[in-house]
């Protein structure tokens, strides 16, 4: 009969093979993600977006199902290092808050905004109020990844405190995770909502993802 240290390894290396199966699902997503394409004027633009609305809907949706694994993931290392300290807290609370509104911008990107199109694609009437909520949308995503992204950075940062006086590779994952926290904060404020570097700092997060997961597989955390 497995003993309960038995079970709790097992749990952390599901974890870790989640995470990495995370990391990787990431980067299928982003190869899927559909490109802006150009347009002459805002009923092309709209004709784009209804085109490209499923594949929209599966890359976003497929962001906040592997956010949402992530999430429960990082809670296992926020278990191990003690949610009774306040950095391991922290981190926990951080990074769900930058879920949720990563979560919010994702919505509006991958079914909102293709939503609205595919409503007044080819329409003669109402071209106006599409695109004021268009651009409605479009100005709430310029915010919202940015607040979400910086909120990540201080999950990161938080359990990479934590983790950066732990010895050998948990010391490793922590310093790399100050370094991705501080270039998160830098791109943001240097990037000014620059869609590239946004997309960029995703990256980022999930290359933190990789890096936790991995720890956790090994059961050094």
């Amino acid at each position: 009969m497995a003993s309960d240290t038995d079970r709790q390894d097992s749990d952390t290396r599901v974890a870790g093979f989640l995470l990495v199966a995370a990391f990787l699902t990431t980067l299928i997503l982003f190869a899927y993600h559909p490109a802006e394409g150009a347009a002459a004027n805002f009923a092309a633009i709209l004709r784009n977006e209804a085109k490209d609305a499923p594949t929209d809907a599966v890359v976003h949706g497929g962001f906040i199902a592997v956010m949402t694994i992530e999430l429960v993931c990082f809670a296992r290392l926020a278990m191990l290092l003690g949610l009774r300290r306040m950095l391991p807290l922290a981190g926990l609370i951080f990074t769900a808050a930058g879920f949720a509104v990563l979560s919010a911008s994702m919505v509006l990107d991958g079914f909102v905004a293709p939503a609205i199109a595919k409503r007044f694609v080819g329409a003669t009437a109402g071209l106006e109020a599409a695109h004021t909520l268009y651009i409605f949308c479009g100005t709430a995503i310029g915010f919202l990844m940015p607040i979400g992204l910086l909120f990540q950075a201080s999950g990161i940062g938080a359990w990479s405190f934590a983790l950066a006086f732990r010895p050998a590779y948990a010391r490793a994952v922590g310093l790399l995770g100050i370094s991705l926290a501080g270039l998160l904060v830098v791109g943001i404020a240097a990037g000014r909502g620059n869609p590239l570097v946004l997309m960029a700092g995703l990256l980022a997060t999930a290359v933190w993802a990789l890096a936790v997961g991995i720890l956790l597989a090994a059961r050094k955390a």
